[in-house]
């Protein structure tokens, strides 16, 4: 990814093609970073969601100031033309420092910015944990509403109740 005592520009990208352009800027030897977050997707005619990645910043991402400024920038598909770099009215550079471009990647890499909740009707399947575990994620992706449990465990036995109400074992 680079050093983390640069600096960062955004680079803006035509709708959905942020894929490409980190591709074709890898192609020529340039360091892209586009941040990315897990999120559920149902393709057309299928029948249970996908999990798959986004961009964290969609139409956004991030090159070291060193590669911003580079004419072959310019050329890459997907990029708007001559007006690619993220910038003020006046024509200042938006830039980020390293190390703030690091922690996202780190927040990346640990998972922070995936947005996988649990919707009302959905099949949960957990591995390798108990029935607490799963009381646990219902209740950690509840909030204060009130949750629905159905426990095959125990035949079938359904049971309603405030997060609240449901202490966690020690």
């Amino acid at each position: 990814m680079g050093d983390r005592r640069d600096s960062w520009a955004a680079l803006t990208t035509l709708a959905a093609r942020e894929y490409t352009v980190v591709s074709e800027l890898a192609r020529l030897g340039l360091h892209p970073y586009l941040a990315q977050r897990k999120a559920r997707w149902t393709p057309r005619g299928a029948p249970k969601p996908m999990v798959r990645s986004v961009p964290l910043f969609p139409r956004y991402l991030f090159v070291p100031i060193a590669e911003a400024r580079l004419p072959q920038i310019h050329y890459v598909p997907g990029l708007p033309g001559h007006r690619c770099l993220l910038s003020s009215a006046e024509g200042t550079v938006w830039t980020a420092s390293g190390d703030v471009i690091f922690e996202i990647a780190r927040l990346e890499n640990e998972g922070a910015f995936d947005a996988l909740e649990i919707v009302r009707g959905e099949r949960v399947r957990l591995k390798g944990t108990s029935a607490l575990s799963a009381v646990d994620l219902l209740v950690a992706t509840a909030g204060d509403k009130m949750v629905e449990l159905l426990s095959p465990l125990f035949g079938g036995v359904k049971a309603s109740a405030r997060p609240a109400d449901l202490v966690r074992a020690a």
